[in-house]
């Protein structure tokens, strides 16, 4: 990943709502691994949702980063679900812009 000092912190480049999913995700996720399993998706998908539907910005680099120094993950897996997670919100985008007109913003129940 980039190097961390010359992105924007991660509680800038996203909405108060959209930090309490990844929040909310990363208190149930194991940070060992950094994959996510069946019983996390709910809260993975929100929070990715969030940013794709709402046209936040956060690269991976920035992700990683946040989950290293506020939730002390370590450095692999961190940077595993920043792409995941870079991956999931370029395909939601895709297909949005692709196939269908989807209302913003994005808000789950």
């Amino acid at each position: 990943m980039e190097n961390a000092s010359q992105e924007v912190r991660l509680e800038e480049a996203v909405s108060r709502e959209t930090l309490e999913k990844l929040r909310e995700f990363v208190t149930e996720a194991n940070e060992t691994y950094g994959f996510i399993d069946s019983c996390h998706r709910r809260t993975w998908y929100d929070f990715v949702m969030a940013v794709a539907l709402n046209d936040e910005d956060i690269p991976a680099s920035t992700l990683s980063a946040w989950l290293v120094r506020e939730r002390a993950w370590p450095q692999e897996p961190a940077d595993s679900l920043a792409r995941t997670f870079q991956y999931h919100v370029e395909l939601l985008r895709y297909y949005r812009a692709r196939f269908s007109e989807v209302p913003r913003p994005y808000v789950s129940g």
